[in-house]
């Protein structure tokens, strides 16, 4: 009888022994009981596996949620910035897109049925030197160009009171054939074809301000070549081309040309082919 409330007496007290909450007393005697009655102990050792199973449960779940809450915390911080990205990259867009079509709008406006233009192209190969004049129906392009073998060709297109010409200097023989030049009346810059600037102005920074001596300009960067945009008049004034280092410079003015220009500027090389032709 004295064992069997003994037993009872240790089995109640299991629980805080394991926990190491009895006192020194206590649990001496509760240790001495355990070393004798071997019932006992299989009750102490089964809730002693049960406890720590769940201690280290407990553990492993507070490992789990403190990697959780951590992991949480780098998405969100991930998606506040992939957020931001995306707000700076689609106020760039937006900004290109609208300089773009500013600047298309603006080139479309210029009165092209009378203007002058002047290219230059330089590169390590050649280069040339083009002028073209146009009052309405009535136009001039003089191009005089420098080959790689440093031979210079002249040509001369034009059209006065319904009349082509065509001059060609070559080994200082002029030469005459029945010319009837595709002459474009409207000068587009590269981006005028307003479904392109959507493609275009998806490359963040690609439209910055600058200069061209006192002219004030848009800078187009697409892919490896550079673009420059007249901002008063809309026209491309220069480019460059990476590829092979092609660099081409245009100025244009609007509403200048006069039929006695253009008939005078005409009048050296129709002498010319007249001459030829009689020959």
């Amino acid at each position: 009888m004295k064992e069997s409330l003994e037993c009872e007496i240790v089995r109640d007290l299991l629980p805080n022994y394991i926990e190491k909450l009895t006192s020194e007393k206590t649990s001496k005697f509760i240790k001495e009981h355990l070393e004798t009655c071997e019932e006992c102990r299989k009750i102490y050792e089964s809730m002693n596996v049960d406890l720590n199973i769940k201690e280290n449960g407990d553990i492993d779940n507070k490992k789990k949620v403190k990697i959780f809450k951590k992991v949480n915390k780098r998405i969100k911080i991930l998606q506040a910035i992939i957020i931001a990205i995306i707000v700076i990259y689609l106020g760039i867009y937006a900004k290109n897109l609208v300089i773009l079509n500013k600047m298309v709008d603006l080139s479309e406006s210029n009165n092209f049925s009378n203007y002058y233009q002047k290219s230059i192209m330089t590169n390590k190969k050649s280069s040339y030197k083009s002028e073209y004049y146009q009052n309405n129906d009535n136009f001039l392009n003089i191009t005089i160009r420098t080959n790689s073998n440093n031979t210079v060709d002249k040509i001369v297109t034009g059209k006065f009171k319904g009349e082509y010409f065509y001059y060609n200097e070559e080994n200082g023989i002029d030469k005459t054939s029945d010319y009837n030049p595709s002459i474009e009346t409207k000068l587009h810059w590269r981006f005028t074809n307003k479904a392109g600037n959507l493609g275009l102005a998806l490359i963040p920074t690609i439209v910055k301000s600058s200069f061209i001596g006192k002219r004030d300009c848009y800078r187009v960067e697409l892919e490896n070549d550079i673009f420059f945009i007249d901002k008063e008049t809309g026209m491309e004034i220069k480019k460059i081309y990476s590829s092979d280092n092609t660099v081409y410079d245009d100025e244009y003015s609007f509403g200048i040309v006069t039929d006695e220009q253009i008939e005078e500027l005409i009048k050296p090389y129709k002498d010319s082919l007249l001459k030829y032709i009689e020959q």
